[in-house]
């Protein structure tokens, strides 16, 4: 997280948070259709909480 927004990266590198999972897990995290629970987190779960858990979906 920065003053710019939330980066999203693949590969090596420095992270605050990491979660890894199956392909279709993380894309269902990604649209709050599933829960953090069951993925494997590396780093402080609330940040991810805090970063993406706040970022609202609007299905129409």
């Amino acid at each position: 997280m920065s003053g710019t927004g939330i980066a999203a990266g693949r590969g090596a590198g420095a992270r605050d948070v990491t979660v890894r999972g199956t392909s279709s897990d993380l894309y269902l995290l990604l649209w709050h259709r599933r829960p953090l629970e069951g993925l494997e987190v590396e780093g402080p779960v609330e940040l991810f909480e805090h970063a993406w858990g706040s970022r609202a979906v609007t299905w129409t």
